[in-house]
């Protein structure tokens, strides 16, 4: 008989029972990853602020130690522990895996909680050789800024001063010599030159392997520009004559005009200095052409005016007998490269082999230099401002279970003022 309700079977209970388990447990399983994940993020968040945390004081622990140092000590702290070499070169085998600290001047190592920390101070005052170009581990180079080992810059309030005590200066003809703001100018008609002696303290600056950067600008009135610009290297002569020096030794030159060898012109020369006795004479050991040359083409000629109207930088540098000038260093396809072979000195502390430079200038015509650096001879001193400022770079490295964070700062200190300051700050990649 149907009494009219709804039938039960009691076979679907036990069914029904395990999916509202099932679907339970996997419900809670769900929930427990998601809190686990919740409680790795908050732990990740957690561990990421604490090693940002510990790497940015590390590195002002490096900056407060870099300050400690000079206070103490008077002195800057150096990868070479005051004793230079001539140019600060790093060679290959210097800089490998086995000695790969060879820039570092301070480390520290230390557990901060579960972190790990360590600090690297690395001097940035150093040039490397060209086997090294690509080393991804080698910290930036920042020799070309301020050099430890010699140099000074002709420019701003001290220009007078500094060519004062350069040595001796010879001016020909109509030619003028005047210091400007900041540079020193030749103007007009006739011939300047220029001996590198001593600077202000007494450190030679006759380095007959030294290096030597010189910037400087041509300027005219039309088509009239000087003639060219000389930069003499183990130059001979005398005190009191310093335009015989030219008559010996060799010299790197920006040759606009030449009216003896007019195969010259527009070329950048390398070339032994004329001594007038000899088959040898001015003899040219290497030359290029400018980027630019004149031309009969209007275009070409305004492209050459303005060439010749920008600032150029020579620098001359030294591998053994090697003789090495680069015009526009870093400017891509204005860089004009030569190199030959000299003769090196006997002694360098025995032949006096002196640098300096010659103007060859004409009516409406300016060359002005704008900085001048050098590389003093005596092997182990240097100029003592390049001893008091400094360029590091401090390293942070935090260690946790999970990631390496590391944190670099660059810092310039000033011994003078006993000032440290942070020039970039940058946070590597964690992994």
């Amino acid at each position: 008989m149907n009494s009219g309700k709804p039938s039960f079977h009691h076979g679907m209970v036990l069914p029904l029972l395990l999916v509202v388990l099932f679907f339970g447990s996997l419900l809670a399983a769900m929930a427990m990853i998601e809190v686990e994940r919740t409680a790795r993020s908050g732990q990740s968040h957690i561990d990421q602020v604490m090693s940002a945390n510990a790497g940015i004081s590390e590195l002002e622990r490096g900056r407060a130690w870099l300050s400690r140092e000079m206070s103490e000590t008077g002195a800057l702290p150096r990868w070479l522990e005051n004793t230079p070499t001539e140019d600060g070169l790093l060679s290959l085998d210097e800089w490998n895996a086995a000695k790969s600290d060879i820039l570092l001047v301070y480390d520290e190592d230390r557990i901060e909680g579960d972190l790990a920390v360590s600090l690297e101070v690395f001097d940035l005052d150093y040039r490397h050789v060209s086997a090294l170009e690509t080393e991804e581990a080698l910290p930036p180079c920042l020799f070309d800024y301020f050099s430890l080992f010699g140099g000074m810059q002709m420019v701003g309030p001290g220009t007078e001063n500094h060519l004062s005590a350069l040595g001796d200066i010879a001016l020909s003809g109509d030619l003028l010599f005047s210091i400007e703001e900041n540079n020193a100018a030749f103007c007009g008609e006739g011939e300047a030159a220029i001996l590198f002696e001593e600077e202000g303290t007494g450190h030679s600056l006759s380095s007959p392997n030294g290096e030597a950067r010189i910037v400087f600008s041509l300027s005219g009135s039309g088509d009239v520009f000087p003639e060219g610009f000389d930069l003499g290297f183990r130059l001979g002569g005398t005190t009191g004559q310093p335009e015989e020096a030219f008559l010996s030794g060799y010299s790197a030159s920006f040759s606009v005009e030449d009216p003896v060898n007019p195969e010259n012109r527009d070329r950048l020369l390398l070339k032994r200095n004329d001594p007038g006795d000899g088959a040898k004479s001015g003899e040219v050991l290497a030359r290029i052409p400018f980027p630019y040359c004149r031309s009969v083409n209007v275009q070409d000629q305004e492209r050459y005016r303005a060439y010749l109207s920008e600032p150029h930088e020579i620098l001359l540098r030294f591998e053994n007998d090697l003789a090495m000038v680069v015009l526009d260093p870093g400017k891509g396809s204005l860089e004009k490269r030569l190199e030959a072979v000299v003769e090196t000195p006997a002694s360098v502390e025995a032949v006096q082999s002196l640098m300096g430079f010659r103007v060859r200038s004409r009516t409406d015509a300016t060359t002005q230099v704008s900085s001048l650096r050098i590389h003093p001879a005596d092997t182990l001193g240097y100029f003592q401002e390049c001893k008091e400022r400094g360029f590091y770079l401090v390293r942070a490295i935090a260690r946790s279970d999970h990631a390496v964070r590391t944190f670099e700062t660059i810092l310039s200190s000033d011994l003078a003022s006993g000032k440290v300051q942070e020039l970039s700050w940058e946070e590597k990649p964690c992994f």
